[in-house]
């Protein structure tokens, strides 16, 4: 046999397990292995989010994980990167009998350059959920920068796309960044004597009432980006600060319809008040609750893979 007839023959191999269905597939990889990928998925749908992105409106799911040893994972299924990073390299040694068109599914190791310190990140990306982001909000991804570009590369605006790309929504976005820079000033005001136990927070709050305050309200989504702190009165920053903080929820402070869920909502601090927020939650309280059936199926990882495998 030549070899040209010998990678036609290697060739037409690929393709029929590619073309046949994913159990067809799915029979070709040993049970042990199986195992593997399910508790892998499993643990990034429950855990990390991953499910929203797979079956909700969430265009990019992305962890990190500390590459060192931490006490407080002993009880996590994953208790530190390695033993992600064994199980992702299970799915890639099969991922060639999965083509996934519609998504991105990587890992990457990187470091920080403020601690230096190493960190291992898992990512889902669903480019159909990117492109809408994209046609939505041309002036913000103007960069020509890729999803997963820009979840690598922070540049420019980095912390506004990637609160959107998270799902976060622009309003939660915007003013969280706002929130980061009033907590910024606060940081460079002259502190006064600190007495006996109290905390930098409690002086703050102790001594917000001591300075008059003026009518300028950074809240306000036209208020200029502050540049300089010393510029800002000390009562107005940190009266702005609390006023915001007050308005703030964590999603996962919500009390859970049914608690017997064991998907997480995403992490995710968001305007209590504001109808965007509003909206998200409902959203990914549907979500949330479709998962939760996927999940009790039998055949839940066929499921998972039919879904990254899908052509739209």
């Amino acid at each position: 046999m030549t070899i040209v007839k010998k990678l036609s023959f290697l060739l037409l191999i690929f393709f029929s397990f590619c073309e046949g269905s994913v159990k067809d597939r799915l029979s070709q990889i040993p049970k042990e292995d199986q195992q593997k990928l399910e508790r892998l998925f499993r643990y990034l749908i429950c855990n990390e989010h991953m499910g929203y992105t797979l079956w909700g409106n969430k265009p990019i799911t992305a962890n990190e994980f500390s590459s060192g040893f931490c006490p407080a994972h002993l009880f996590s299924p994953f208790p530190h990167s390695a033993k992600l990073k064994s199980s992702m390299s299970t799915w890639k040694k099969y991922s060639h009998l999965f083509p996934i068109k519609n998504f991105i599914f990587s890992d990457r190791m990187f470091q920080l350059e403020t601690t230096e310190e190493w960190f291992y990140e898992v990512y889902l990306i669903n480019k159909k959920l990117c492109d809408e982001l994209y046609k939505k909000y041309p002036e913000i991804f103007s960069d020509g920068l890729s999803p997963e570009e820009n979840l690598i590369r922070h540049k420019g605006n980095g912390y506004q796309k990637l609160g959107l790309l998270f799902g976060y929504g622009l309003h939660n976005t915007d003013s969280y960044i706002k929130m980061c820079e009033l907590q910024d000033c606060i940081s460079h005001l002259p502190m006064p004597p600190k007495k006996s136990s109290q905390s930098i927070e409690a002086i703050q709050r102790s001594n917000l009432f001591e300075f008059k305050f003026k009518t300028l309200d950074i809240t306000d989504p036209d208020t200029p980006v502050i540049k300089n702190p010393e510029c800002i009165d000390q009562a107005l920053i940190v009266e702005n600060y609390l006023k915001m903080e007050k308005q703030w929820i964590s999603f996962s402070s919500y009390r859970s319809e049914n608690r017997l869920n064991p998907v997480r909502l995403p992490v995710l601090k968001a305007d209590k008040e504001h109808e965007e927020t509003k909206r998200l939650f409902d959203d990914y309280s549907k979500t949330r609750a479709q998962l939760f059936h996927i999940l009790k199926q039998p055949n839940f990882l066929e499921i998972v893979l039919d879904k990254l495998c899908e052509e739209l």
